[in-house]
């Protein structure tokens, strides 16, 4: 069977490409054999510790080599983008807080996730986690989830996915039907669970329905096994978990997207002929296989199988295009609309700096001799995080802070931060460096002056009441 036959099932695919600033010759002969529905970047492609002009160049390159290969003119290009720890941007894409920390703020930052992640050349998002952190023994949600409650959950993850898709990139919610009570990571380990069917819906699926009922179209299911509804198969290859339970009890017609199958909580259960057949048999649209834990080549194995199965009759064809309907459908709402873009341009500051503004714990700066007061810029209360003033060190041996993640390369200093701490009194406004970005993103440039024997709260207080 020629592989050129693969691309007539490729939509049933999300390619991980290996590591790589640049395409891979093997990543390109299987994008253009097998033109998948989608392609998941992954930090080790990207370029870390240059500047942005540098990284984005690459980064543009890389895209426009993906589409190249791929040759459709609508597809995915993804990303896990949700906050904290799962974050595979270099600066100065923001690296937001935790989605537990977003609160009444998750629009705002879905906004900010959805312009930048826009200006990647990027369009669906493997974001929101829509699992509750139930367990404080989770090894691998905790924070990742924004809340303890279902209903912390759905009162932040709606918003976030409102914003985030108003810039063309779409939301998936993870992991289906619920990995927040599990002991055990499913990246290393096949997690089980005994929760009921009753206690699943008193808990675990309401952030999902909820977000069926708002209209999200992808779900990700997760490789978990809960033993009162199918002891033998994980939700990955579970019918009774993904078609009875996701598709009919709880409504959903969109896209049903597993987890990495190459994650270790699946090893041993994909190696039969017959894998792939099994895997949509239970309800999935499409397979997501990464090489950032197997070797993708695998894919053309499991392509071979659904053709033979469609060939020989085991997959009904109508059913085999209807199940991917909904995919295609968001292809052609969400498409391909955005190439790379500079995002420090200020046409884009705006809604970044609004973001980041919202979701942020300002730094505050200031020790025990020193005090600030206002050069330019509109009034805005500084928040007393004084607790967490790791800048102190920077300031007493630089001359310009821009308050930013703490491995925001020096380069980019200055371009930015809405916030600026200059040290001195020798400084104006206009000497200060990115002060345009700075005023462009509606943002105030701070002069950081000695007060000898003043404490740190004093100070704070007396700058806000000034602003």
């Amino acid at each position: 069977m020629p592989d050129a036959d693969l691309s007539s099932v490729g939509d049933h695919f999300m390619i991980g490409l290996r590591p790589g600033t640049t395409l891979d010759d093997r990543d390109r002969a299987l994008l253009g054999d097998l033109r998948p529905g989608g392609v998941i970047l992954f930090k080790s492609n990207f370029v870390h510790g240059a500047s942005y002009d540098q990284w984005l160049e690459v980064h543009a390159k890389l895209i426009d080599s993906i589409r190249r290969a791929v040759g459709r003119d609508r597809f995915f290009i993804a990303i896990d983008h949700e906050g904290g720890r799962v974050c595979r941007t270099p600066p100065p894409i923001t690296r937001y807080a935790p989605a537990a920390q977003w609160g009444e703020t998750a629009r705002e930052v879905g906004e900010g996730m959805g312009k930048e992640l826009a200006s990647l050349g990027l369009n669906l998002n493997f974001a929101p986690v829509l699992d509750i952190n139930s367990n404080p023994a989770n090894p691998v949600i905790g924070e990742r989830a924004f809340g303890r409650t279902p209903e912390e959950v759905i009162s932040a993850a709606l918003p976030f996915i409102e914003g985030m898709e108003t810039h063309g990139v779409m939301a998936c919610g993870k992991h289906f039907p619920g990995h927040g009570d599990t002991k055990a990571d499913s990246h290393y380990e096949l997690p089980v669970l005994d929760l009921s069917p009753a206690e699943l819906e008193a808990r675990e699926l309401k952030p999902f329905v909820a977000a069926i009922r708002a209209g999200i179209e992808m779900i990700m299911t997760s490789h978990i096994v809960f033993t009162a509804i199918d002891k033998e198969n994980p939700a990955t290859l579970s019918r009774k978990l993904t078609h009875d339970l996701l598709r009919s009890k709880c409504g959903f017609n969109g896209v049903i997207v597993s987890d990495d199958v190459g994650m270790h909580a699946m090893d041993g259960l994909l190696g039969a002929p017959d894998s792939a057949l099994r895997f949509l048999a239970a309800g999935n649209d499409v397979m997501m296989i990464t090489s950032h834990w197997t070797d993708t080549e695998r894919t053309r194995v499991f392509a071979r199988s659904l053709l033979t199965g469609r060939q020989s009759g085991l997959i009904d064809e109508a059913a085999l295009d209807e199940c991917l309907t909904e995919w295609r459908r968001a292809g052609l709402r969400i498409g391909f609309t955005n190439g790379v873009f500079d995002i420090l341009h200020p046409g884009h500051l705006k809604v970044l700096a609004e973001a980041r503004a919202a979701c942020e714990r300002l730094i505050v700066g200031l020790n025990s001799d020193a005090s600030a007061r206002r050069l330019k810029g509109p009034s805005r209360p500084i928040q007393d995080e004084v607790a967490r003033a790791q800048v102190l060190a920077a300031l007493e041996s630089v001359d310009l802070v821009v308050l930013f993640e703490a491995d925001t390369p020096l380069e980019l200093i200055g371009r930015i931060k809405p916030y600026v701490l200059v040290k001195g009194g020798d400084y104006k406004p206009d000497q200060v460096v990115g002060r345009d970005i700075v005023e462009a993103a509606g943002g105030e440039v701070i002069l950081v002056e000695p007060v000898p024997e003043r404490s740190t709260t004093k100070i704070v207080e007396r700058t806000k009441k000034q602003g």
